[in-house]
């Protein structure tokens, strides 16, 4: 009896057990693995797609001369980013030894570049001083460097000034002059301008780095970061939406003596300057950079919000981008769309017409503001490649000066369609 009753709850067993297994087949089976949304499969998409192999040609050449180290930071700055938020080893490798051997040539005294090409470079130096965050011998040397010339500019060279003599004092005493100054032959001799920004800049990615027990380079880092917010308090409207930063100062300067003509203007025409004008688009491309560089002492979320939203509304023309199939910029961050630069040094009798500077928009400055919908505009710009003849027009350089072979043929080697890519991957990145 004991013996049936054992068959019997083996053969119940064996029932309750298939039936599991049937049970169970009929569920549907659920990875572990979560899987991807769409902002993850964008990212994913891009970065495989992403070849930089022309960035790595151009950083094994000497890129600190006259000819090449202005070029070289607008087109690289993007790429450097890119390089530590994806994770790619190879082009961060790349950059490491464009530095070491930058060092290497600067300790041999072979550095022949000053001035706003210098402060250039030098933003793209401190940028990788910042994201490396290492403390090896190369960051540290690297340090050391950008902090002699930060003291250079800020307050040992003089600092040049339009109409009187420079200050004595360097850009630090600039900075305060036009703070407390008002009365000037023109408005523009009170702008702050790039090359103000870019030292504010470089003292944020040195304040970063320096250890905080450190106390007499943190104050002087410190410092000029404080100005910063001093020339916003009384530059920017705080009472207009979006982003009105010295509205009409630049008025009086050749650079926008035509500002107000939307069609190429006559031999004979006289200037008119466009109301409210503001900064160009082109040059104000490098904000998104200096606001990226002061948020890492500073808060500067509603400035971003500012920037973001004169970009989105007022400078992009969003339907006519859609159309035509490149995002396409109004020249001045104003909205208004005249002439920039007409009958410039480097190019008589010529200048930027209506969305002729969009050109500026490819270096990928913007990215630095985050979001989907500047990443959308990049992944536009991207699939525009190679470019029709009619958006070669829009993207022209009619400077004439000379330029390294890669830098001269970005629009037609792959390298602005890539750097379009990279860019797209850091606006939705952390976004």
């Amino acid at each position: 009896m004991a013996q049936n009753h054992s068959k019997f709850l083996i053969l119940n067993s064996c029932f309750y057990l298939t039936f599991l297994m049937v049970i169970l087949a009929s569920i549907p089976f659920q990875s572990c693995k979560r899987s991807l949304d769409k902002n993850e499969r964008i990212l994913v998409s891009l970065k495989d797609s992403i070849n930089s192999r022309q960035f790595t040609e151009l950083l094994s050449d000497s890129l600190w001369s006259k000819r090449d180290a202005y070029d070289a930071a607008h087109n690289l700055m993007i790429p450097l980013h890119y390089s530590f938020s994806s994770d790619d080893i190879s082009l961060q490798d790349a950059f490491h030894k464009h530095v070491k051997s930058f060092l290497e040539a600067e300790k041999n005294g072979n550095i022949r570049i000053e001035g706003l090409k210098e402060l250039q470079y030098l933003s793209l130096l401190s940028r990788y001083l910042s994201l490396a965050s290492s403390e090896s011998p190369v960051s540290n040397q690297l340090y050391h460097f950008l902090n002699d010339r930060f003291d250079y500019y800020w307050t040992e060279n003089p600092a040049w000034q339009w109409g009187r003599d420079d200050f004595q004092g360097g850009i630090k005493k600039r900075i305060t002059w036009k703070l407390t100054h008002t009365d000037s032959t023109y408005q523009y001799y009170n702008a702050f301008h790039d090359a103000d920004f870019y030292v504010l800049g470089l003292a944020a990615d040195l304040l970063q780095y320096t250890p905080k027990k450190d106390t007499s380079r943190t104050k002087k880092f410190q410092g000029a970061a404080d100005l910063f917010f001093e020339i916003f308090n009384q530059r920017l409207d705080k009472t207009a939406r979006g982003w009105v930063f010295q509205k009409n100062i630049w008025r009086d300067h050749r650079d926008y003596a035509y500002s107000g003509f939307i069609s190429r203007p006559g031999e004979h025409d006289e200037k008119h300057v466009a109301k409210n004008i503001q900064a160009d688009a082109s040059h104000s491309h490098r904000w998104p950079l200096w606001l990226l560089q002061i948020s890492q002492v500073k808060r500067v979320k509603e400035l971003q919000k500012r920037l973001k939203q004169q970009l989105l509304h007022v400078v992009i023309e969003e339907e006519l981008s859609h159309k035509i199939g490149i995002p396409l910029l109004n020249n001045y961050m104003c909205g208004n769309n005249g002439y920039f630069r007409w009958n410039y040094a480097t190019h008589k009798k010529t200048g930027y017409g209506p969305y002729e500077l969009s050109g500026t928009f490819g270096l990928g400055y913007w990215s630095f503001l985050k979001g989907e919908k500047i990443s959308d505009y990049y992944i536009m710009l991207s699939e525009a490649y190679p470019l029709r003849d009619s958006h070669k027009r829009l993207f022209k350089t009619i400077s004439n000066r000379k330029r390294n072979k890669i830098i001269a043929n970005v629009h037609e080697n792959g390298l602005r369609k890539e750097l379009a890519k990279m860019a797209a991957y850091l606006s939705r990145k952390d976004k």
